[in-house]
Parts: C-alpha cells; sequence; structure tokens
C-alpha cells in the first residue's frame, strides 16, 4: 500500500543525500498500530506516519475538522494546506508541536475515498443513500463521516467486509481505493460512486526529541528527503488509482458513478456544522480552507 511505497521512497531518498539512514518497521512489527502515536511521543520511534485522528483522540479537539468529509475538494489542496511552506501548513506544525512535541513535516496521499455497493443501483446524491447499509471503520468520527454522506452506517472488522458485501448483510463499504482494490472488494461490488468524499492522507511526524537535537542544516536535509519522497510517491498514487478503475470497469464489469458533488457537499457541510462536535473547530481555519477552495 501506499506506506509501504512511501518507505521505499525515503530509503531511496536518503541515499541521494548523506547524513540520514532509514530504518523501516512495517505494520505491527515494533507496535501495534493504536500503541504508534505514545511510541512517538515516547520517543520510542523517531519516526512514525499518522493521521490526524490521532491527535484530536488525544485531546486535539480541534483536529476533529480534518476527519470531516468534504473538507477538501481535491488532494492538491490537502497538500497545498499542510505544505510547511505555506501559512496554513506552518500553523498547523507549531500546533502540533506545542501540544504533542511531535513535528509533521508533510503529508502523503492515501487515495481517495470512495462508495462501492454490492448491488446494482443508481446514486445521484445522499437522498439516494437513506437506508442504505454503509459499512465504516471502527470509530465515532467514521461513523459520522457515513451519515455525513446520506446513509446508515455500521462498523465491521475489515477482514469480515468481503463477506459482509458478498451475502448482502452489508450495502456498501467505503475506504481510500487502494485500501478496498487490495482487500479485493472488487470480486464482490456491483457499483463505484465516485463520491471522492474524502481524500485520505497521513502525516510524516518527527518525534519532538529527535528534531530538537537536529541542527538547522540537518533540519532542512530531513524535511528535503520526506518531501522529495513524498513528492514521488503521491504522483504514483495518482497512476494506480487511475489502473483500477479502468480494471475494475474492465475486469470485473462494475458500473462507475459519477454523482451531483455539490449535492453531497452541501449535505455533509450542513450535517457536520450542526453536528456536536463543530464547537471545537476553529471557524476561522475552515473559512479559510473553504474560501481557498472556492
Amino acid at each position: 500500500g501506499p506506506t509501504q511505497m512511501l518507505q521505499e521512497k525515503l530509503t531511496k531518498a536518503s541515499e541521494e543525500k548523506e547524513g540520514f539512514t532509514f530504518t523501516h518497521y512495517d505494520s505491527s512489527a515494533l507496535f501495534k498500530s493504536a500503541e504508534e502515536f505514545q511510541a512517538l511521543v515516547d520517543h520510542d520511534v523517531d519516526i512514525a506516519f499518522l493521521s490526524t485522528s490521532w491527535f484530536y483522540d488525544n485531546g486535539a479537539k480541534w483536529c476533529d475538522m480534518y476527519a470531516s468529509t468534504y473538507l477538501f475538494d481535491s488532494y492538491d489542496q490537502v497538500k497545498a494546506y499542510f505544505d510547511p511552506e505555506s501559512e496554513t501548513g506552518a500553523q498547523f506544525q507549531k500546533k502540533i508541536y506545542d501540544e504533542f512535541h511531535i513535528w509533521p513535516v508533510g503529508c502523503f496521499n492515501l487515495s481517495v475515498r470512495d462508495l462501492w455497493i454490492g448491488k446494482d443501483m443508481e446514486v445521484n446524491g445522499p437522498e439516494d443513500l437513506k437506508g442504505l447499509l454503509l459499512r465504516v471503520p471502527n470509530g465515532a468520527s467514521w461513523m459520522r463521516l457515513g451519515e455525513s454522506l446520506g446513509a446508515s452506517a455500521t462498523t465491521l472488522d475489515t477482514n469480515e467486509v468481503y463477506l459482509g458485501l458478498s451475502t448482502g448483510t452489508i450495502d456498501a463499504q467505503e475506504n481510500n481505493m487502494i485500501s478496498s482494490y487490495s482487500n479485493s472488494f472488487q470480486e464482490v461490488t456491483k457499483t463505484i460512486v465516485k463520491t471522492e468524499h474524502q481524500y485520505t492522507f497521513n502525516l510524516v511526524c518527527v518525534a519532538g526529541e529527535v528534531w530538537d537535537s537536529l541542527s538547522e542544516k540537518q533540519k532542512e536535509t530531513l524535511t528535503e528527503i520526506i518531501t522529495d519522497a513524498i513528492d514521488k510517491n503521491d504522483s504514483e498514487i495518482l497512476e494506480k488509482e487511475s489502473e483500477i478503475l479502468k480494471e475494475c470497469e474492465e475486469k470485473y464489469k462494475i458500473t462507475i458513478q459519477e454523482p451531483d458533488l455539490t449535492a453531497f457537499r452541501e449535505y455533509a457541510q450542513e450535517y457536520y456544522l450542526n453536528s456536536e462536535d463543530a464547537q471545537y473547530w476553529d471557524m476561522e481555519l475552515y473559512r479559510q480552507i473553504k474560501e481557498g477552495i472556492r
């Protein structure tokens, strides 16, 4: 997946510059994924790939906004927002560093999230998903994600989703495209709706102690290595997405639909802004993102 791809790119990028060597530990080789955040805080690892939900779960309520649907309209916007050279990126880095003593260098693409439905179905807007049983990953923010699309959200372990789609105990699942494909869900999917409701990303985060110990020149070099690896990785992810869609259509005869994205965006915005959690959002920042998009 994207994470393993980025690890390879980091190794390559570091070989081209002196000063840093990366030793990678995949999946749960060192820590279970649930322990990864704390391991970075405790400096038991030097670098980890984290989603913003880890910061939310550990007290940064303002990070809830990043887990919402249709916050950004493209991955390019996500990348520009978290770019350390930009005002928003620098502001985000400082906030995370001050609250957690972690330095997020930049974000990388995990691929876009769409709806994969186990039956033939026409979907144009959120009203068409009313009553549709949609599997989402475990967690409150994921349940809200499903509801923000107009569906009835339910959780199910990843290893049960294939069976759930083939037997009809769930109607659909949403995930980033590469995960859906690598779990072979194309074999039990009849319709893919390109809701593009979230551009999933993780952040490459450096332990505060490590960052503090580096000279300005070293910080610059490490940032260059990571940024270079991310750029190469991101372009490969976009290629992979179009290959997957092509194969789903041609080999698996899946119907690919392009719904009314404006209807989905408006529905989601109303859902989130009327939710209890919106009180923790930085509305100034939210407006900045939205104005930047328009």
